[in-house]
């Protein structure tokens, strides 16, 4: 967390960060794990903290940085809540007004301990959101949907590797779908 939040914090531009990225985790051998994305919710944690603090030097932004992220980072990982709500239509035995998936999601230790790392806090919500996509193309049968969800998926992956079993997840369900012409 804090390496990225330092990189960040820089006076450098999020496009700079992006092509250099090799560059800004150094020897951090788990920093090299991660693709260049994942300083694309910092950023955005930067740039809300420069609305609403000013800052003077790179410590300065640094600070304020992690106190944004100390607060949205959590915010970000119970939204997943909104997107199992939308995913509960779907989930066979569960009637529409079921609050099981909610409070089952939000009774996990990843999300009672209020973590500030994006494998516990972003990840979930961009999975469910494929999810959620992939669904909508099957449901509606829409190539502006199949566009859109392969735009977003691949976004999703650029900001996390962990994400590209949702790629063969996609694939297995849309061609299940197609084969059976079971209606969503």
């Amino acid at each position: 967390f804090n390496r990225y939040a330092e990189v960040a914090a820089g006076n450098s531009s999020l496009i700079d960060s992006l092509r250099n990225y090799e560059s800004w985790y150094g020897e951090e051998d788990y920093l090299e794990t991660k693709p260049p994305g994942i300083l694309i919710p910092y950023y955005l944690a930067r740039t809300i903290s420069e609305w609403i603090f000013s800052a003077e030097g790179k410590e300065d932004h640094f600070t304020q940085l992690t106190l944004i992220a100390a607060y949205f980072f959590p915010a970000i990982g119970y939204s997943v809540v909104l997107v199992l709500v939308k995913l509960k239509k779907i989930i066979p035995g569960f009637p529409p007004t079921s609050l099981i998936p909610g409070l089952l999601y939000i009774t996990c230790p990843n999300v009672i301990l209020v973590p500030v790392f994006l494998d516990q806090t972003l990840f979930p919500l961009l999975f469910l959101l494929s999810i959620w996509m992939f669904w909508q193309v099957m449901r509606r049968s829409s190539w502006v949907w199949a566009l859109i969800t392969g735009i977003a998926v691949y976004a999703f992956i650029y900001i996390s590797f962990s994400l590209l079993p949702v790629i063969l997840l996609g694939g297995i369900w849309l061609a299940l779908n197609w084969l059976f012409r079971k209606d969503v």
